[in-house]
C-alpha cells in the first residue's frame, strides 16, 4: 500500500507531521464542513501573518488560502449570497473578514502572502457584504478614507473593485428597488 511505502522513507514521517489534517480538502469541495476547517486552519496563523514563516508551514498557509479562495469561488458561483452565508459559522465569518481587512489596510511583508491575502478578500467580497446595500456602505467607507488621502495598502484596490461591481446595470437596478421598497423617493439630479 502507499501508506507503507512512505512509511518506509525516513522523511515520511516528518512530512506526515507538517501536512494539513485529513479534514481539510485538497479540492473544491464546498460543504459547510470544508469551510469551516480551512477557515479554521487559516485563523490558527492569523496571529503570525506578520511573521518569517520556515517553508513548510508557509506553504501549509498559502495552499489553505488558494483552496479557500477557490472553494469561495465556487461556492459563490452557484449560490446566492445570502445562502452562502450560512455554509459558515459565524464566529468564523467574523474572525476571517477582521482578518482580511486588517490585512487590506496592512498587508504582510510577503508578496505571494499578501497578494493571495487580498485575492480572497476580493472573492469572498459578496460573502461577507451580500446585498448591494452593504457592498455599496462598504463602498461609502472606502470613498470617505479617499476623500480624506488615508487608504492605505490594498484598500485603493478594493475601492476600484466596489466602484466597478457597483457601476453594472445590474447593482443600480438593484439599489433602486432597494429604495424604492424602502419608500424612499429616488429622482434623479437635475
Amino acid at each position: 500500500s502507499i501508506k507503507q511505502s512512505l512509511a518506509s522513507f525516513s522523511t515520511a514521517t516528518n512530512v506526515r507531521g507538517i501536512l494539513p489534517t485529513p479534514s481539510i480538502p485538497l479540492c473544491v469541495d464546498a460543504t459547510p464542513t470544508t469551510f469551516n476547517e480551512l477557515i479554521s486552519l487559516l485563523l490558527e496563523y492569523s496571529d503570525r501573518l506578520y511573521e518569517d514563516f520556515d517553508a513548510p508551514n508557509l506553504s501549509i498557509l498559502i495552499s489553505t488560502i488558494r483552496i479557500l479562495t477557490s472553494n469561495f469561488y465556487q461556492l459563490l458561483k452557484g449560490t446566492d449570497p445570502e445562502t452562502a452565508v450560512t455554509f459558515i459559522k459565524k464566529k468564523h465569518a467574523q474572525a476571517l473578514k477582521a482578518m482580511l481587512l486588517k490585512c487590506s489596510v496592512d498587508p504582510p511583508a510577503d508578496s505571494n502572502l499578501s497578494t493571495l491575502l487580498l485575492r480572497l478578500l476580493k472573492c469572498s467580497l459578496n460573502l461577507f457584504w451580500p446585498t448591494t446595500s452593504e457592498r455599496c456602505e462598504l463602498l461609502i467607507g472606502y470613498l470617505k478614507k479617499y476623500v480624506s488621502n488615508d487608504l492605505r495598502g490594498f484598500e485603493p484596490q478594493i475601492l476600484q473593485m466596489l466602484m466597478v461591481q457597483l457601476s453594472k446595470p445590474a447593482a443600480i437596478t438593484d439599489l433602486l428597488k432597494q429604495a424604492s421598497s424602502k419608500g424612499k423617493n429616488v429622482e434623479p439630479p437635475g
